[in-house]
């Protein structure tokens, strides 16, 4: 079933079948944004391998020459008749939008600048900003990765779960498919029963305020977790994995399905080797950089598999870069200038703006035309989360004045589909 049929169907019946009757239905604000998923290349990955061609700087044959796909360049590796690369862009970049020559403004690890637009701690992620406003009474509006910048200034509803699986082991401790299940599918449904008679008791009785609050908030967690059923009917059948990746995009595809997310996930893609290569960088980081992309494809499928991807957003990103120097061992150490990739269906590609230059500084542009411009200005970070918001309709909202971002609005929306 389509995602837009399931939430027709979801806005009418949901509450009616997994609320107690005696409750008040609670009707989430309607998302019709994407569902935004970014997948991070821990380490710093190096672009004049993939996206932004430098020949001039690398020594492997194959960074010599770019290939073409559409109106993208892009590097592919010719070693044991790998195609991932090729496979990825050819099939993609109708779909891909290439932003070269984006300043991290840090040579530090951490993803705290990306995933929030702030380069110094204090900020939310964009995660939590966006389920602020759509999802604030989810018991999981976005996902944030065990291994990333998770600060949320008490915005939203975050989990963090590592797979499906253990989600399902969480919340429905009394099911019949939990790893280790106590009762019957007949008990449960007696234990359920009970205890919603008992909370109609509490409910018609005269209580205190402070009483009837603690009361309602009480019930109000035990709505939320039915609810989350939807969630789990949505995960992939036999979904077992125990990669924090691949569960938690698992997760959180079947969250945004189900109309339970908004949904923001930030992947850590750990678990490939990393992209830190401060030695032996000719051997070591392509095999990197093939593991990522197999995963991004993975995702791919995915999103496909459980229909949710003609309103997905891949975000591709790494915290920083690598310099155009190779150092005494072979390795290329942390440099602030890198590249995101913006893909999917809602995204219009077969385009690459921005660039750098032979010695990776990067090219300023004109925020309006983002054409090349002397004048003009360096993207950012802070730009791309103003982008996401902007795209996701929550720029206006308190909690994106309370947390202003510093950004030039680069006119990257029209690249995105409506």
């Amino acid at each position: 079933m389509q995602r837009r049929n399931f939430l027709k169907l979801s806005v009418a019946g949901a509450s009616a079948l997994l609320t107690p009757s005696f409750l008040e239905a609670y009707d989430y604000p309607i998302y019709d944004g994407p569902l935004w998923i970014f997948v991070h290349a821990v380490g710093g990955w190096d672009p004049t391998m993939i996206c932004n061609p430098q020949p001039e700087i690398n020594n492997l044959d194959w960074t010599k020459t770019a290939k073409r796909a559409g109106n993208i360049d892009y590097l592919a590796q010719d070693r044991e008749n790998n195609t991932v690369m090729d496979d990825f862009f050819q099939n993609h970049h109708e779909e891909m939008l290439i932003i070269n020559g984006v300043n991290a403004q840090t040579n530090s690890h951490t993803d705290r600048y990306f995933v929030s637009g702030q380069l110094e701690a204090g900020y939310p992620t964009f995660g939590s900003v966006l389920s602020d406003v759509y999802r604030k009474e989810s018991p999981m509006g976005h996902i944030l990765s065990g291994n990333a910048y998770r600060y949320s200034a008490g915005l939203g509803s975050s989990v963090g779960v590592r797979n499906g699986r253990d989600m399902i082991d969480l919340i429905f401790t009394r099911s019949p498919g939990h790893k280790t299940p106590t009762y019957t599918q007949s008990i449960n449904d007696r234990l359920d029963r009970a205890k919603r008679a008992r909370q109609e008791r509490l409910l018609n009785k005269k209580h205190s305020k402070a009483v009837q609050a603690d009361l309602h908030e009480y019930i109000q967690s035990h709505k939320s977790s039915e609810r989350l059923q939807d969630v789990v009917d949505q995960l992939p059948k036999g979904d077992t994995s125990g990669s924090l990746a691949v569960g938690k995009t698992h997760l959180g595809i079947a969250g945004y399905a189900s109309n339970q997310m908004t949904i923001a996930i930030n992947t850590a893609h750990s678990g490939v080797g990393g992209f830190d290569q401060h030695g032996a960088m000719d051997s070591d980081h392509p095999k990197s950089i093939i593991a990522y992309f197999e995963f991004v494809q993975d995702i791919i499928d995915d999103a496909k598999a459980m229909e949710v991807w003609d309103d997905t957003v891949l975000v591709l990103f790494s915290e920083m870069g690598r310099t155009a120097e190779y150092n005494s061992i072979a390795g290329k150490d942390h440099w602030p200038v890198t590249s995101t990739i913006l893909m999917g269906p809602r995204v219009q590609g077969n385009k690459v703006i921005g660039g750098t230059t032979k010695q990776l500084e990067p090219t300023k542009l004109n925020p309006e035309t983002l054409e090349l411009d002397e004048e003009g200005e360096e993207i950012t970070f802070a730009d791309l989360n103003e982008l996401f918001r902007r795209y996701s309709k929550i720029e206006e909202s308190s909690a994106a004045k309370k947390y202003k971002l510093e950004s030039k609005r680069f006119n990257l929306e029209r690249f995105f589909k409506v």
